[in-house]
């Protein structure tokens, strides 16, 4: 992804526009753009996303070491959640493109807390070289193994390790812009960024633009109260990566 972002302007405030080596196309969404529902009681379904058109971007060029990731405020975002309370992370959805299973193309998801630039702390959570074995588009859910989250600001990322292998969706800001029937009130945020650019991290990190709107990515994130069991698993986890 050399030279992935260009910063555009005051005007896009801190959103860059892609080039280079990073391309996307317009994809219907069809059956896929449907993730996993709720769990039910007692749980908080996070998502920044909007696909209201029916259209999503599938972004691809990614390199080694590239990572991108969408962030998470809980006070905002969760209404479950209260001040000082730990939350577990249930499972993270993912909307896949292009996947080829078995052929080295690896990925990690991993579960950050932030500083306040929104730069990345040590992580707190990850599944590490994950294979994906789907062939078509498709949501993919994970669940992965994570501390107790206690800070109002997360982030949840994947960042490519081997190969360029799967793509990934966003949303389709341009389309839901020009659908105001099926996009009523249609108003757009920046909450997905990029944090690493082969291997470099970018600290603050970078907004996901397509040269003329923020994109978030078609993820979702699954909340509930912690139970005390969530930090001996990622240790584990831990463990076998040192």
């Amino acid at each position: 992804m050399k030279q992935l972002f260009l910063l555009l302007s005051l005007s896009v405030l801190t959103c860059f526009a892609a080039y280079a080596d990073l391309s996307f196309e317009r994809v219907k969404a069809g059956d896929s753009g449907f993730p996993p529902g709720p769990r039910g009681d007692g749980t908080c379904t996070l998502q920044h996303y909007n696909s209201c058109s029916g259209w999503v971007l599938v972004w691809r060029g990614w390199d080694e070491g590239d990572m991108v990731g969408t962030i998470f405020d809980l006070p905002d975002d969760c209404a479950t959640y209260d001040s000082g309370s730990a939350y577990s992370l249930l499972s993270t959805s993912w909307l896949i493109y292009d996947i080829i299973p078995r052929r080295g193309f690896h990925v990690n998801i991993e579960v950050y807390q932030l500083d306040e630039d929104d730069c990345l702390l040590e992580p707190i959570g990850g599944l590490y070289e994950v294979d994906f074995t789907n062939l078509e588009p498709a949501w993919v859910e994970l669940v992965v193994p994570c501390e107790p989250i206690t800070e109002d600001r997360f982030a949840v990322t994947m960042k490519w390790n081997q190969g360029i292998y799967p793509k990934v969706g966003t949303d389709n800001p341009g389309a839901n812009f020009d659908a105001p029937q099926s996009c009523p009130g249609y108003v757009e945020e920046m909450h997905s960024y990029v944090f690493f650019d082969e291997g470099v991290e970018m600290c603050p990190p970078m907004g996901w633009h397509d040269g003329v709107f923020c994109c978030n990515q078609m993820m979702r994130a699954t909340l509930a109260p912690a139970t005390g069991t969530e930090t001996s698993s990622w240790g584990a986890v831990k463990a076998l990566f040192r």
